[in-house]
């Protein structure tokens, strides 16, 4: 009987110890983002500013901005 109960407490220690273990493989290399970027419409403009990366200076980009607008909800109200 003693030897089942040193068994128990052995697993559930490797148990205790290797799933976190476990889970952090999991999540850091299996876990990586599968997302589709979304389009820019329109034409990019460069801007007269920039900005730089391992010493190279990268002018920053300007994307298609819309027109002001607003919002009504059910009622007619802005």
């Amino acid at each position: 009987m003693k030897g089942i109960g040193i068994v128990k407490k052995t697993l559930i220690l490797v148990l205790i110890l290797a799933l976190p273990g476990f889970l952090y493989y999991l999540l850091t290399a299996e876990g990586r983002n599968r997302y589709k970027p979304l389009p820019v419409y329109g034409p990019k403009l460069l801007a007269k500013t920039s900005h730089k990366v391992n010493g190279n200076d990268i002018p920053d980009t300007i994307y298609h901005h819309l027109p002001g607008f607003k919002l009504y909800d059910q009622y007619g109200k802005k």
